[in-house]
């Protein structure tokens, strides 16, 4: 299976977000990423590199790169709650608030700090706000900037030297959310004012394949993309309700699905691989967040789980696939200090009960929000504050 990074979305003027599936972000048997994986429905097999895809075409990324364990912090000196971030193959990219600009900072493989970016000021040339969103191909870097009146994005190399022009999208708007399929880059993002989805296809080189395609919600709060091998799945909520959006390349919108998930849900985030997908919603109050499987052709499997069956209450997290389960990544609760990971199948049962990531001291709130995985990996950021606000980038090797 492939490696996965997490689809996050926001609802409620909460984080919006969108990662996706190194292992197969484009669904399952593809590959996908916001992590630079991809959701496609055509792959070459070459030589496996490290590179952050999945080269051979056999379902894992990166699989015989080495695994160094790392938990490092990193150095913004103000963040904002939503940071979002990316695998390469050679290390990882975050991208994050400062208080004044968005910047995007690089890190190796065992965690050091490397060459840093800025976006420009988040009033002006940024993403809003809890808005952040990377994708990678094997070659290139895209970010996705946003103002009231236009939406672009920016492509770097692996050492954060712009590429050409950023490619400006014709209708305005907020939170671009942007996933790699294998072959194409997938952006999703919401009109200004907030009342239309739309979605748009670029090759490799930033390119549109076609006209922005307008969605069929209104009053949206913003929508994430997951690849899936033959279009994506976009969440989103339309005031309170939320929604699932089944997009096929060959045939646009198929379905609409209503997850069952929590009440006045702040955040939503999505992950695919093990088989298929979830569907992870937080609720307020705290301790009435929900999880929602779905098959790989993505059709909903049973009934919602409530996440303090897990031993879990995440206002907010991170999901994760690693080639046999779904990780979930947060914390038990209100005003507890230490992350849990549980593990996931494809049906919702548990694989592995929640233990202890690690404990964190003098913490006035934190959360884990952005997931990546590769073969023997997996990776997260965790934003938490205690004198003041700050970020730290973990990976754990399996």
């Amino acid at each position: 299976m492939r490696a996965s990074v997490l689809v996050a979305l926001s609802g409620l003027a909460a984080c919006g977000r969108g990662n996706f599936d190194a292992i197969t972000d484009g669904g399952l048997g593809s590959e996908t990423g916001e992590n630079g994986d991809g959701g496609s429905a055509t792959c070459t097999p070459t030589t496996e590199v490290c590179n952050g895809v999945d080269d051979n075409c056999d379902g894992e990324i990166d699989e015989g790169c080495p695994c160094t364990a790392f938990d490092v912090n990193v150095p913004a000196p103000v963040m904002n709650d939503c940071p979002g971030f990316v695998w390469t193959g050679s290390g990882f990219f975050v991208v994050y608030y400062d208080g004044t600009n968005r910047s995007i900072q690089h890190f190796s493989a065992i965690g050091a700090a490397g060459a840093l970016h800025s976006l420009g000021s988040a009033t002006t040339t940024s993403l809003p706000v809890g808005h952040d969103s990377l994708a990678w191909s094997g070659t290139r870097l895209a970010a996705g900037t946003t103002t009231n009146t236009a939406v672009s994005i920016n492509f770097f190399d692996e050492n954060l030297v712009p590429l050409g022009s950023p490619t400006v999208l014709p209708t305005p708007g907020y939170g671009a959310h942007i996933v790699w399929t294998g072959d194409r880059f997938g952006v999703v993002w919401a009109s200004s004012p907030l009342n239309q989805l739309y979605l748009v296809e670029l090759d490799g080189n930033g390119v549109p394949l076609g006209p922005e395609i307008p969605l069929p919600p209104t009053n949206v709060d913003i929508g994430v993309i997951t690849a899936t091998p033959t279009g994506y799945l976009i969440p989103y909520r339309d005031g309170s309700t939320p929604h699932l959006l089944v997009w096929e390349r060959a045939t646009g919108v198929t379905a609409d699905l209503l997850p069952d998930l929590a009440p006045q849900g702040a955040y939503i985030a999505t992950a695919a691989g093990a088989g298929g997908y979830v569907v992870f919603e937080a609720g307020v109050p705290v301790g009435t967040s929900k999880l929602q499987m779905l098959d790989a052709s993505g059709q909903l499997v049973g009934s919602s789980i409530a996440t303090p069956t897990l031993g879990m209450a995440p206002s907010y997290t991170a999901i994760v696939a690693t080639p046999t389960d779904f990780r979930l990544i947060g914390n038990a609760g209100s005003g507890t200090q230490t992350i849990y990971e549980a593990g996931l199948d494809a049906t919702g049962a548990i694989t592995s009960a929640p233990t202890s990531v690690l404990v964190l001291s003098n913490v006035n709130g934190y959360s884990a929000h952005s997931a990546v995985s590769a073969s023997g990996r997996h990776a997260f950021v965790l934003a938490y504050g205690d004198v003041s606000s700050k970020l730290r980038l973990i990976q754990r090797c399996e």
